[in-house]
């Protein structure tokens, strides 16, 4: 009357089968606990740096905040400054016209750009063309970009002028916001 099913007749006579099982599943809890645990452990260690990268920030939020020594902020105004968009634009040609003489190039020709869109209301542009070596270049290109007031380079275009001399033709569209009247 009792039906045995095949598992039963299969583990009856056999314990070390019955055995091997029970070890399977203990090892493979084991390691499936090993891996649990392995995965927290990673997750915790992640919050913990993410918390410091926060407390980084928040820091530096609230020493910027408070106007303190700006680290990595070279000193300055972001804009353009002016009392008018003409005399702006007279100061960003200065900017870059010392720029370039700094780099050790020659300045060719420059003008002032006003054929910005009305979008861009309150954007000075300049474009120079010059002479200037390869190293020069990137000491103009570095000097401008991250010194103050915030300039943008819009457009370089780098011909060699002459293969035996090393010099390069460059010509650069650069712009800059005007803060309007000071």
């Amino acid at each position: 009357m009792i039906m045995r099913n095949g598992l039963d007749r299969f583990f009856i006579g056999r314990p070390h089968v019955a055995g091997i099982v029970y070890a399977t599943a203990v090892v493979g809890f084991f390691f499936i606990a090993v891996w649990a645990l392995s995965d927290l452990f990673e997750r915790y260690s992640m919050h913990n740096e993410r918390a410091d990268l926060l407390g980084k920030l928040q820091e530096r939020a609230r020493s910027l905040a408070k106007g303190s020594d700006a680290q990595g902020w070279p000193p300055g105004s972001p804009f353009l400054e002016g009392q008018t968009e003409t005399i702006a634009s007279a100061a960003l040609l200065q900017r870059i016209t010392n720029a370039v003489t700094d780099a050790g190039g020659n300045i060719l020709s420059s003008e002032v750009d006003r054929s910005g869109s009305r979008d861009e209301k309150g954007y000075q542009r300049v474009t120079t063309t010059c002479d200037i070596d390869e190293l020069g270049l990137q000491r103009l290109l570095y000097d401008l970009e991250a010194n103050m007031p915030f300039l943008f380079v819009e457009l370089l275009m780098v011909q060699n002028r002459a293969r035996d001399s090393g010099r390069l033709q460059v010509q650069v569209r650069v712009a800059g916001r005007w803060g309007g009247a000071s």
